[in-house]
């Protein structure tokens, strides 16, 4: 009897159905397992040295790019680049093929990853299809010099404040913008006020002008570093006429400017500086700390095995045993192999006396210095009995304070420099793509090239035609220049400091291509990075160092408190009632005396005096060069009367306050001195008319010490 073919028909069905079931199940698990595999090799040391490495490779060529570079060095390069950028591509793939792409991108460092391996592969399409600005691609290259900063992943306190610093970027931007709006208001109203103003000399070519709108927003940013702003601000005053007319008005706009924008705006970012590393200082302590608790709970795991295995060793030692023990001679009955004290050429106890004698001999040292500095001690106490009281000895412990906060700060700094000089050597690199070989010009402005840059040339000094120099032609490079890395190095580095920065900006802008001269403002948008370097190294990265220094100044100044129950407010709070003493106020008993006491106390007394103060500024003020005589003679006669004033207040105060009252208070002292000083100059001015210069030093002298006086009277 034949098998029915039926039943073959549903086997082969069974078998079509359950195929892709198993095919799916082994493939399943061949995933899993390359993905573990692949997983584990990913957070191995040896792939992360191997990132390192290619991160290396890669900084390398891009810094090997320099001005006249040989054709072969340039193919190397492009070659690199892209094999490169495989890699890490390849490095991106694998992870989020062992990971997974939610576990991946969960990761910060794995952001920035993709974002700079995304950003390559752009720059890369767009080099080769040749439809981008030399700027626009530099721009993307930027984005791949951020690939060095992996190495700071796995470096706690340096990867603490790399996130500190990309934590602060809300900050940043929301204080970029207020600082873009107040660049944009204030050049707006200088293209309003000195537009096309700035020409009032023919033989020169005013560079910081108002003429429109991106030349105002230059020049407002140069003000706000504070280098020549104080150029442009007489040129503002000359372009209205100069400071013998109404043109001094127009520094009012400068120094609003300037103040608002240098000491208020640009200060934020110490503000967020501090706030930043104290950040990612409290990281490190919390890292430290969760360092120590794990090696204390791995210590004490050690001593509780260490103490189960003592305990099991006595009780088996406790045990008695069926051998007979023999007490015999070292050397007899057993063999040297068994014996538990082998035999030693040197002998017992000579290693530790020659270990005992280096602490021994420390010892002695110590005692002999504690005496010196004992005596030393009580003979400065017996000689000056307040020597433990006087500011000296208070200065020499603040002094103690500052010297350790200064060797703290220099021995943790080491962060913040190699972050500051990654991007220094980021935006140097950026710096030779865009500016190499573009610096050179003839010192004839009328030629471009080194071909024409040759013979002689005539120059009329001071623009006079009868005047002629006769100069030679020559083919020159400018002293900072981007024709590499170093060299850009250095030239950012002097930008960094705002010294000299605007003539660097302007020899930028006039670049035109390498090896040929400049041409007037031809690339404005290079501004651009000169901006952004300014802002993020000058502005903030220099005030993290200024910043970093607040921080241990403050974590020492605690340092000191540190086991202490109480804050800082309350431990202020026991200071000043600690230090508080009762105020001592003197009260003329004479009734006579009581009366003058109680006129210069009065609160009129105390304006009159303003007033006239007020007015004897406003006489000294209105001094001018080229004054009348019948001017200078109403000035003399004014400020007698006012020097005549100040004495009479002066014997008013002696006789409230009697003299011993009076030269108590250093302020008095201070006005006795200047008022007897003014009355020997007024006496000797009117003999000789030489002193008079002296005679006003005086008397300014007294209106400043009026007012400081007046003011802190008010604020007691």
């Amino acid at each position: 009897m034949g098998i029915p073919p039926s039943i073959f028909t549903s086997l082969f069905a069974a078998l079509e159905k359950d195929l892709p079931l198993l095919t799916y199940r082994r493939w399943r698990r061949w995933n899993r397992f390359n993905r573990r595999k692949c997983r584990a090799a990913v957070k191995s040391v040896t792939f992360y040295w191997l990132v390192i490495v290619l991160v290396f490779l890669n900084t390398l060529t891009i810094s090997s790019e320099h001005y006249n570079q040989p054709d072969w060095l340039t193919q190397i390069q492009d070659i690199a680049n892209k094999v490169l950028l495989a890699l890490f591509t390849c490095e991106m793939l694998i992870k989020m093929y062992s990971l997974g792409l939610q576990a991946y991108f969960v990761s910060l460092f794995n952001r920035f990853d993709c974002f700079v391996v995304c950003g390559g592969i752009v720059e890369t399409i767009l080099v080769e299809l040749e439809i981008m600005s030399p700027l626009g691609i530099s721009v993307f290259r930027c984005v791949r010099l951020l690939r060095i900063f992996k190495v700071t992943r796995h470096w706690a306190s340096l990867s603490n404040l790399v996130a500190s610093l990309l934590n602060s970027m809300k900050s940043i931007a929301s204080l970029l913008l207020l600082l873009f709006l107040f660049i944009i208001i204030f050049s707006l109203l200088g293209m309003q006020l000195f537009g096309g103003k700035f020409n009032f000399d023919e033989t020169q070519t005013k560079r910081s002008t108002f003429d429109n709108f991106p030349q105002a927003l230059l020049t407002v940013f140069q003000i706000l570093t504070g280098e020549d702003w104080n150029a442009v601000m007489y040129d503002g005053i000359m372009a209205y006429g100069g400071p013998s007319s109404s043109g001094m008005i127009v520094c009012i706009y400068f120094i609003i400017l300037f103040i608002c924008g240098n000491y208020i705006l640009l200060n934020v970012f110490l503000a967020i500086a501090v706030d930043n590393l104290a950040d990612a200082e409290s990281l490190n302590t919390a890292q430290k700390e969760e360092a120590e608790e794990k090696e204390r709970k791995k210590n004490a795991r050690k001593e509780s095995l260490e103490n189960k295995k003592s305990e099991k060793s006595e009780g088996d030692q406790k045990k008695p045993k069926d051998s007979k023990v023999t007490i015999t001679e070292y050397g007899e009955g057993e063999d040297e192999d068994k014996d538990p004290y082998p035999p030693c050429d040197v002998p017992v106890g000579e290693d530790e006396e020659d270990e005992e004698d280096e602490p021994e001999i420390l010892g002695y040292f110590d005692y002999a210095f504690t005496a010196i500095f004992t005596v030393e001690i009580l003979l400065k106490i017996l000689g000056y009995a307040d020597y433990v009281f006087t500011s000296m000895f208070t200065f020499e412990i603040i002094l103690k304070h500052v010297v350790q906060c200064v060797f703290v700060a220099i021995r943790t700094i080491g962060n913040i420099m190699i972050v500051t000089t990654l991007l220094q050597f980021m935006f140097a690199c950026i710096g030779v793509q865009l500016f190499k070989g573009k610096f050179y010009k003839c010192t004839d402005e009328a030629k471009q090239n080194p071909e024409e840059c040759r013979g002689i040339y005539i120059v009329y000094k001071d623009g006079d035609v009868d005047n002629p120099m006769v100069k030679e032609r020559v083919w020159q490079n400018s002293d900072f220049n981007f024709d590499n890395v170093l060299s850009a190095m250095m030239a950012l580095f002097t930008v960094s400091t705002f010294e000299g920065w605007p003539a660097l900006l302007y020899k930028a802008i006039d670049s035109n291509g390498e090896n040929v001269g400049p041409v007037y403002n031809y690339r404005v948008e290079i501004s651009i990075f000169f901006i952004i370097y300014i802002i993020i190294i000058a502005f903030f990265m220099m005030n993290i160092f200024v910043g970093f220094v607040i921080v241990t100044f403050q974590e020492q100044g605690e340092q000191e408190y540190k086991n202490c129950e109480l804050d800082k407010n309350q431990r202020q709070c026991v200071e000043y009632a600690l230090k508080a003493r009762p105020l001592r106020r003197y009260i003329p008993k004479n009734p006579y005396q009581y009366k003058f006491w109680y006129v210069v106390n009065s609160t009129g007394f105390e304006y009159i005096m303003f007033v006239l103060i007020m007015l004897n500024t406003l006489c000294l003020a209105m001094q001018h060069y080229g004054q009348s005589k019948i001017f200078n003679d109403a000035m003399d006669i004014m400020n007698m009367v006012f020097t005549g004033v100040f004495t009479v207040e002066m014997v008013l105060k002696l006789i409230a306050f009697k003299p011993k009252g009076y030269f108590s208070d250093a302020w008095n002292t201070f006005d006795s001195l200047i008022v007897i000083g003014s009355i020997v100059d007024v006496v000797l001015s009117e003999a000789d008319h030489y002193f008079t210069d002296a005679w006003n030093t005086f008397d300014a002298l007294i209106v400043v010490g009026s007012v400081v006086d007046i003011a802190i009277t008010e604020v007691n």
